[in-house]
């Protein structure tokens, strides 16, 4: 069984070394570019927010600038950052980019550090118009893309410290440690799954049918592409889940220090990854230890309780975040939004059932759980019975909750789908064992050599079967080995789009960046939240479409904006929208879109930027919205504002209000400034006269 289980995990070794060159990886190294499939530059961009974060404030939660005027990033938003900017930091800690850490201070009090760097003064007020306006100065050279043209009578330089907010060393490092912090974790499945077997005392044939089963699953289609698209979350939070159970049982079954080590270190990485899946299973972990827990004494229950709140404790900093700001999603529709066909229509798509490459592995582990299932409850194994099967049948209704019902969907619980699979191995691997063995009783004294000489065929028979099922079952594990086509692609695309913003002349205002559907972002969307750590540009949507947050409702989407279709807001108020956000340019990807800004007064067509029409919006440009200021930077770490003159003892800025600004001196206030564009209202200084530096930051209250 040794060699069985040796060879699964050589080969998922393999294969998950194709993304990454394959064998080649030990002679290339690591791939330069950064992953830009799916929502993976989402979550890279997170990451390094996060991590910066996490090293110079002790927290991931930030304002970021740089999209949407101003948004929270939180663990509310993009769950699948928060494990790869706490690796990141802790890779950051131990092995720092070779430039250097770059420091907020020199930026908002420079006489004490001495450091300056050349550059231009930025977006004064309602009647000042700078060159540059950009928020953030940022790494393009290590593309070799070329240099924005100089205007022809450039803006006198002054001599001023204001460091690169991230470097091309940072950037590379953290693409990297990105890529490298997926492929361990996918690495790791096996020995999960060999984690759960042990965690079941389960002999060596039932861990190798468990193994075996999972892998197949792990490779479907239907898996990969749902890690392809960066919903790894998904997965990963499933299969601790069920880790979770698992070592449970053991805990029941045999009490130990190691045990009690185990389940609460795979609880501990659970609810950094997923903590609502450990609120919905709640139900499920009660149900077994209310079954189980009556046979034990208090030492036990003690473990149990310790046990369980431990993770929470661990996770407590940014837990208290995550409820506090749950209040940023949009709101969802209390009544059932699908019908009948709506609801089967999901499931089909969730299924695939007409991909044999999709259905044949489901239904493989479906019969198999059916017959495991019931050979649990033969051998008297009820209660075991009975709480995986609870498991897969309680996840699956979440997930039918959740096509039918918007808030249960906005905690994505068709995720859980997955998390049901996990949980439906070890009663299919009973079955496959069963099945090859012809026993159907007394499996855990089946360890002489009559059962492996009987294993060995009903594995060469169940993978002569997965052959059988036609090319379009191993096309996608070809696919993950030969991925360079599509990458390429999407290379492609990603640096003409670059190259087009570069030839943009420095300033200019925010950029609206039309996004359009999820499937198109699949396709060619994808890289876009990378945008401003490539250009040193803020936007003005392009982060995620499918973003459930109340700050990115304000920007173009499929031809709507702020929700509104474009081609019914008149002239005036899409003039309104421009000098609100502060918007000089316009990238658009839908053809309404295009044909509304080509006749809108105010916006001048300069040609595509890759497959995208570009306008230029004939405006002076302007972060301050009332009175006069400098903006100096605008970055996560804050916004530094210099020489404030108020207009009526106020200066509005084109920036989101956020109840956590913090302004330094003091004696500034912060106060919000509605504006019927947008729910989120903007910011309002209150000042008694002129202010040479004003710092706007994030505080943790």
């Amino acid at each position: 069984m040794g060699l069985g289980v040796l060879g699964l995990i050589l080969g998922h070794v393999f294969l998950c070394l194709g993304p990454y060159g394959g064998l080649n990886i030990f002679e290339k190294g690591w791939p330069e570019h950064p992953p830009l499939l799916g929502k993976h530059p989402l979550h890279l961009y997170h990451s390094v927010l996060g991590a910066k974060g996490l090293l110079g404030r002790g927290s991931p939660t930030c304002i970021d600038p740089f999209f949407h005027a101003g948004y929270p990033k939180t663990p509310v938003f993009d769950s699948d950052s928060r494990f790869p900017e706490r690796v990141l930091a802790i890779c950051w800690r131990i092995f720092p980019p070779a430039q250097g850490k770059k420091d907020f201070e020199s930026v908002t009090e420079p006489e004490k550090t001495g450091k300056t760097v050349e550059i231009v003064p930025v977006t004064k007020g309602k009647d000042g118009d700078s060159a540059v306006s950009n928020l953030a100065v940022s790494p393009l050279p290590q593309f070799g893309l070329p240099k924005p043209p100089q205007p022809s009578s450039p803006a006198p330089k002054i001599s001023w410290t204001a460091p690169l907010w991230i470097n091309p060393e940072e950037f590379t490092s953290a693409s990297r440690i990105y890529m490298a912090q997926n492929l361990v974790c996918a690495l790791l499945v096996p020995l999960i799954l060999l984690g759960m077997s042990w965690s079941l005392k389960r002999n060596a044939p039932t861990a190798l049918c468990l193994l075996f089963l999972g892998l197949i699953f792990w490779w479907s289609p239907v898996a990969r592409d749902v890690d392809r698209q960066g919903n790894g979350v998904w997965l990963y939070g499933g299969l601790l889940l069920a880790l979770c159970h698992a070592l449970l049982v053991r805990y029941h079954q045999g009490p130990s220090l190691l045990t009690w080590a185990c389940w609460s270190g795979a609880g501990t990485l659970l609810v950094l990854i997923q903590p609502i899946y450990v609120i919905l299973a709640i139900p499920f972990f009660l149900g077994y230890t209310m079954r189980v827990g009556p046979r034990h004494p208090w030492i036990w229950q003690v473990g149990l309780i310790t046990g369980a709140l431990l993770p929470l404790l661990v996770h407590m900093d940014w837990l208290d975040d995550w409820v506090r700001y749950w209040w940023i999603r949009r709101a969802a529709s209390l009544e059932i939004s699908q019908s009948g066909a709506a609801w089967v229509e999901d499931w089909r798509q969730m299924v695939r059932p007409w991909e044999p490459t999709t259905v044949f592995p489901l239904a493989l582990i479906a019969l198999l759980f059916m017959a495991g299932w019931a050979q649990l409850h033969i051998r008297g194994a009820r209660a075991l019975g009975r709480s995986f099967g609870g498991a897969v049948f309680g996840l699956l209704a979440w997930v039918g909750i959740g096509f039918l019902w918007e808030p249960a969907r906005r905690l994505e619980t068709e995720g859980m789908f997955f998390g049901a699979v996990w949980f439906a191995l070890y009663p299919a691997g009973v079955g496959l064992l069963s099945a090859m063995t012809g026993r159907w009783t007394d499996l855990d004294r089946s360890r002489s050599g009559i059962c492996l000489l009987k294993a060995i065929p009903g594995c060469i028979f169940v993978s002569l079967a997965l052959v059988m099922a036609g090319p379009e079952l191993w096309s996608p594990l070809w696919l993950m080995q030969n991925p360079d086509a599509e990458n390429l692609a999407m290379r492609k695309r990603q640096q003409a789009i670059l190259e087009g913003l570069a030839r943009l002349p420095p300033g200019g205002g925010r950029i609206l960046w039309e996004e359009g559907d999820v499937a198109a972002r699949k396709k060619s969307e994808g890289h876009s939240p990378l945008l401003p750590l490539l250009t040193g540009r803020s936007f003005m949507g392009g982060l995620d479409s499918s973003g459930l947050i109340e700050h990115l409702g304000s920007g173009l989407v499929d031809g709507r904006l702020a929700g509104n279709p474009i081609e019914d807001i008149a002239d005036r108020e899409l003039s309104g929208y421009f000098t609100a956000f502060n918007i000089g340019w316009v990238v658009c990807l839908s053809e309404v879109s295009e044909k509304r800004l080509s006749e809108h007064p105010g916006a001048v067509r300069e040609g595509n930027i890759g497959d995208r029409a570009l306008f230029r919006i004939d405006r002076k440009p302007s972060f301050v919205l009332r009175g006069q200021a400098d903006l100096i930077s605008a970055t996560p770490e804050g916004i530094v504002l210099g020489n404030l003159k108020p207009d009526e003892g106020q200066v509005v800025l084109s920036f989101h209000f956020h109840s956590h600004w913090e302004a330094i001196p003091a004696r500034v206030g912060v106060e919000r400034e509605m504006d019927s564009r947008d729910p989120i209202p903007l910011v309002r200084l209150t000042l008694d006269g002129p202010v040479s530096r004003v710092v706007l930051r994030y505080k943790r209250n």
